[in-house]
């Protein structure tokens, strides 16, 4: 099963997840910058589960 369309769009999505993680983290009611947090590791795996649902629907759904 892939995930990246290709090795551009592998590093647009790391860079994505890297933005995304400290959004979560600063907006979202439970986010926390403090890792003994349960917000903390709520919001990273939010950006995780978002990022890799969008990226196998980008792959699974693209033009042939």
């Amino acid at each position: 099963m892939r995930i990246f369309l290709n090795e551009k769009h592998k590093w647009v999505s790391i860079i994505g997840l890297i933005i995304s993680i400290p959004i979560f983290m600063a907006l979202m009611p439970y986010g926390s910058f403090n890792p003994s947090d349960i917000g903390f590791w709520m919001s990273i795996g939010l950006a995780l589960f978002i990022d890799i649902g969008t990226n196998f629907l980008l792959v699974k759904f693209q033009k042939k």
